[in-house]
């Protein structure tokens, strides 16, 4: 079950640290930690608190109580008010001299300091209030070391939303025919097809065609595609709180030999970071020879870095390929599950970005989630 072999990897992670105890403060299904380790989307205010040793307590309420017959995994304490949550929280809470709390100590440094900061200031003030006796440390180290490494249960529901996203993108591209339809058309079609295989959009769908494909983050509009148009289109499903994320670039009718040469150019940059990527290596070195291989071609901007990790969130805790100093020490570790994606993008004309998440693999370097095509797909 992947829910006891994170608490048991967390239990770990704390002894180690020398953590006595994990609070999870939740509001409304507002930090990921909590889905995390019940495996369950709350959205009701509930608090789970992790024992470096021993059975987790989760303080749930009486709404939705239901959900938790039968599980043996936690001591599931029911509150009925906001009164009784207090009382729970204090006698379960009290008993342990340091907790660890979900905020991050350096949230304007680090890039993605955010995916693991979830309590409020306010919050803060009440559980000082609350529990006088207690000495409250950030759960950064322990967040990051939970989740830097996927266990096997988290690859196989990584790789779940690969396929999915694959499936979905691929089928809209060559089936649906997007010629004539608006960007934000092809963006619901994506979204609703995740909806249907019980998965949620990652992030918001992007679909950028024409001189649109040539600004990375570019938001869908009532743009009808036409022929001629490069369309880029950058979509990731989350399933089981598990994300992937894949961007692919394609033509409508004929290519010209320029869109052929970006995208190659760019296809070239992808396999120049693959063939490097292994544990041990530098983030920021990926982030180098991609830089490298994508300036030989002497066209279009680099506007981004050539990936970065994924887990709960799209944009995770974990090293990226940039060229930050951060990145350029962090190295990769068997286990972790990247973006590879670099991308060219000519101002007022069109942009080429190719993304596959990979594996990190002490045996093989790396293994491919998913698989962008070799050359330009022209539809």
């Amino acid at each position: 079950m992947v829910v006891m072999s994170i608490i048991k990897k967390s239990q770990l992670i704390m002894r180690r640290l020398g953590i006595p105890a994990w609070l999870i403060f939740s509001r409304e299904d507002d930090d990921q930690n909590s889905f995390l380790l019940l495996g369950k989307h709350l959205m009701s205010r509930h608090a789970i608190i992790v024992p470096a040793s021993g059975k987790p307590v989760a303080l749930i309420g009486e709404l939705e109580a239901g959900l938790f017959r039968g599980r043996e995994d936690f001591r599931v304490r029911v509150f009925k008010d906001a009164e009784a949550f207090k009382r729970l929280l204090k006698s379960e809470a009290s008993r342990h001299g340091m907790i660890a709390l979900n905020y991050a100590t350096n949230l304007l440094e680090s890039r993605y300091s955010s995916a693991i900061s979830y309590l409020s200031h306010s919050e803060y003030l009440a559980l000082r209030k609350l529990l006088p006796g207690c000495h409250f440390i950030s759960s950064q180290k322990l967040q990051y070391e939970l989740r830097y490494v996927k266990t096997s249960e988290e690859v196989k529901l990584h790789k779940k939303a690969c396929s999915i996203i694959e499936e979905i993108v691929d089928g809209v591209l060559r089936n649906s025919g997007i010629k004539g339809k608006t960007e934000k058309e092809v963006a619901i079609a994506i979204e609703n097809g995740m909806r249907i295989r019980d998965c949620e959009p990652s992030f918001r769908t992007i679909v950028a065609s024409g001189p649109n494909s040539a600004v990375p983050h570019h938001d869908p509009t009532s743009r009808r595609i036409r022929r001629g148009d490069m369309v880029l289109i950058d979509a990731g499903a989350s399933y089981m709180m598990r994300c992937s994320d894949i961007s692919r670039t394609i033509c409508v009718g004929r290519a010209t030999e320029l869109n052929k040469s970006v995208y190659a150019q760019v296809k070239e940059a992808q396999k120049t970071a693959l063939r490097i990527i292994r544990p041990g290596v530098r983030a920021g070195d990926v982030n180098r020879k991609c830089d490298e291989a994508l300036l030989r071609l002497g066209k279009g901007e680099i506007m981004h870095g050539a990936g970065h990790p994924l887990g709960l969130r799209v944009h995770d805790v974990g090293p990226s390929f940039s060229n930050t100093h951060k990145e350029r020490v962090l190295k990769l570790q068997d286990g972790m599950i990247m973006t590879v994606e670099p991308g060219l993008y000519l101002e007022g004309k069109f942009g080429v970005r190719i993304e596959d998440d990979v594996l990190v693999s002490g045996k093989k370097g790396c293994i491919l989630l998913t698989h962008s095509p070799e050359e330009l797909v022209e539809i």
